[in-house]
């Protein structure tokens, strides 16, 4: 990361709040990468790197790297982090994949329009899988599994965030639609990706010790 980010407000950014945001204002905010933690008007948090912009690029006219969708793109995903598996499509030649958007810290749902913005630099390595049992974008961490979902609206990321887990699940145990949904009901955890884009994005988790024991159900 960079040595240090910001954090900005301006009027229209907080739009699923009932007050209104009334005047611009920007925090800056020194970041200690030995230490893992960065300044806030003088009280430290620690430190969760992640990238806000990754994807291919998807068949078509081209799209702006600000707009979410089943490219990748803006997801603004904070479980893509250091370490972090990420599966995306490829749809044009050579796959012209591309991220940025970085941030020091963000919570689910980036819900006030901006995480600790910053620059920095990546390191990744990509590989060209044939298949996929799921459709993407998908994430893989050490601890669980996340499908994505994204849509104009909360119910149309949902929905499809909840399918494709289901899908995914379906395809790597062999259990029915039903096994695997009411698994899903008391294991799996929806959660906010971004409010504030032009699309809304959502992902469901599916922890791997969970995932581990699912496989031992029987159909």
């Amino acid at each position: 990361l960079d040595p240090q980010g910001a954090i900005m407000t301006s009027p229209g950014l907080n739009k699923y709040f009932s007050k209104e945001i009334t005047e611009e204002e920007t925090a800056i905010c020194k970041v200690n990468e030995d230490q893992k933690t960065f300044d806030y008007y003088g009280a430290t948090f620690p430190v969760h790197k992640m990238i806000g912009v990754i994807g291919t690029a998807p068949k078509g006219e081209a799209v702006a790297t600000g707009l979410p969708d089943l490219h990748g793109g803006n997801m603004d995903n904070n479980q893509i982090t250091e370490g972090s598996i990420v599966y995306l499509p490829v749809e044009v030649e050579g796959a012209l994949l591309a991220l940025g958007d970085m941030h020091a810290a963000m919570g689910d749902g980036e819900i006030w329009g901006s995480g600790v913005e910053i620059g920095g630099s990546v390191d990744l390595t990509v590989e060209v899988l044939e298949s996929f049992p799921c459709p993407t974008p998908f994430v893989e961490t050490d601890q669980a599994y996340y499908s994505y979902g994204v849509g104009e609206d909360f119910e149309t990321a949902v929905v499809q965030a909840n399918d494709r887990m289901a899908e995914f699940l379906m395809a790597q145990t062999g259990l029915s639609y039903n096994k695997v949904g009411m698994f899903m009901t008391f294991s799996a955890h929806l959660e906010s990706c971004q409010i504030v884009n032009p699309n809304i994005s959502m992902r469901v988790r599916v922890d791997k010790a969970s995932y581990e024991k699912l496989k031992d159900v029987k159909e």
